[in-house]
């Protein structure tokens, strides 16, 4: 399973999401992304993705940029930094030299007497 925005297929024919949530799309604009996520997936279907598969899948992209006036419709949590403060206490948590209750932490999981 791969990152699902890194994956450029899911990326591409979801990616009126955030649009829609900030009410930048509308129900008729829905109607017209949803023809044209069909033609990017058929594209990608053809022989494991035809060579024009990258400009179908692109003009989901473009026609929400033009419908919206240019809104960049991209959800910002794709990228790292945005969640280095949440996921260091989950990795703190999972680092022996930094979580004082390991010991007790293997136990639990009863993974303690593992190799």
């Amino acid at each position: 399973m791969g990152d699902p925005y890194t994956a450029p297929l899911t990326q591409r024919t979801n990616i009126y999401k955030v649009p829609e949530a900030l009410f930048t799309l509308d129900d008729m604009n829905l109607e017209q992304v949803s023809v044209i996520n069909r033609h990017c997936e058929e594209a990608m279907n053809v022989d494991n993705g035809s060579t024009d598969a990258g400009d179908k899948c692109g003009a989901v992209i473009s026609y929400i940029r033009n419908v919206t006036g240019g809104v960049f419709p991209y959800n910002n949590m794709i990228f790292g930094y945005d969640w280095d403060a949440y996921e260091k206490a989950t990795d703190d948590y999972f680092d022996s030299t930094k979580n004082p209750d390991w010991a007790a932490f293997l136990t639990a999981i009863h993974v303690d007497a593992s190799t």
